[in-house]
């Protein structure tokens, strides 16, 4: 199948310029306009974010 499918939610996170926090961009489908609105933005803190830890770990693709 090709091409792409909205989903009725979407979370973006970004680091940010202190390695403890990400910034989280919530958004929700809305179908009368055809599009994606933002709906929150937040702070989280980032897991593992100790001593000797990387803020944002390696993914892996599959």
């Amino acid at each position: 199948m090709d091409g792409a499918e909205v989903a009725d939610h979407l979370a973006v996170r970004e680091p940010t310029s202190n390695p403890n926090k990400a910034s989280v961009s919530d958004y929700v489908w809305d179908p009368d306009a055809g599009i994606m609105n933002l709906s929150e933005l937040a702070l989280d803190e980032c897991p593992g974010t100790g001593a000797g830890s990387a803020a944002w770990p390696a993914t892996s693709t599959g």
